[in-house]
């Protein structure tokens, strides 16, 4: 047997490797020899703690009644060439703290921890699974230039699982100067008004804020006598989309699709559950709204 390959055996009780790198860190062997199910008896040079990232690293094939892993997935035989080298380990670290942001970013948020690699050496299993690829929506070049004028505004829901909370829908506000975000759960879409109420006033309150303009589709949670007293009692003028035209409100929209490809990449990175997805958006908003643009 080439002593470089792998062989899967999941009844052993005891998990061995010829390359002591592949340990995190070094300990005392609890036992001097083992021996193989032939009786063969090996020393024990040192034990250690490996790595666990819950990801499929390879596939094994049976050859001779065992099983060899000598075919790594697409996914990860870009990234883990050297998989406890430090430098990898810690973008790997970031790149699951940080929700999951695409790699070209993480080489200009944190340049001096891809030195020597390249962005398109680590690909991601995980981001795969959780972004989807749709038309984008066109880029805006217009933008205000005093922060709170314009705010855009989007409903999303019903959610197919019903979070534990009895959450089923959020409403984002996004301010049009800086990309800020704030979102908002709800349990049913008749809360936004309440929802805008509160923002209205933080901003006031917070930031010395005036909102000018707020801008959502056609939707009876903005469209209703409710709002239209409130915009008129603050000034604030109501733009709304074309009926069928999201891309008309693409801020928003493309915000939210933004905030669920990165819920979703928390969700499958850490093995939670989708019925926290509640959780995983209030955090996907808490890492997106702190990372520089």
């Amino acid at each position: 047997i080439d002593s470089k390959s792998w062989i899967i055996d999941s009844s052993a009780t005891d998990h061995m490797t010829f390359d002591p790198d592949d340990f995190l860190n070094t300990t005392q062997p609890r036992r001097t020899c083992i021996a193989n199910a032939n009786g063969v008896t090996y020393h024990v040079t040192g034990a250690g703690t490996d790595i666990h990232t819950k990801e499929i690293l390879g596939r094994g094939t049976k050859r001779g009644g065992l099983y060899y892993v000598d075919d790594f997935s697409p996914g990860m035989a870009n990234s883990v060439t050297h998989p406890f080298d430090s430098k990898q380990k810690q973008i790997w670290l970031w790149h699951r703290r940080l929700g999951h942001p695409s790699f070209s970013y993480m080489k200009h948020l944190i340049p001096d921890l891809f030195s020597g690699f390249k962005d398109s050496d680590f690909t991601c299993d995980t981001c795969i699974l959780a972004k989807s690829h749709r038309v984008p929506y066109p880029f805006s070049t217009n933008k205000c230039t005093t922060p709170f004028t314009l705010i855009h505004s989007d409903v999303w829901g019903p959610s197919p699982i019903t979070a534990p909370s009895g959450v089923r829908w959020f409403v984002t506000f996004i301010d049009d100067c800086t990309r800020m975000t704030w979102l908002y759960l709800l349990k049913n879409k008749n809360e936004v008004f309440s929802c805008f109420q509160s923002f209205h006033k933080q901003m006031k309150t917070q930031f010395n804020a005036q909102i000018q303009i707020l801008r959502s589709d056609n939707g009876g949670e903005f469209v209703n006598h409710d709002f239209q007293t409130y915009f008129q009692q603050h000034g604030i003028i109501h733009e709304t989309t074309c009926p069928q035209t999201p891309q008309q409100n693409g801020v928003a929209e493309q915000k939210n699709r933004h905030l669920l490809e990165t819920a979703r990449a928390l969700l499958i990175g850490a093995h939670v559950p989708r019925h926290h997805w509640d959780d995983a958006i209030v955090t996907a908003v808490h890492l997106i709204t702190r990372m520089p643009s």
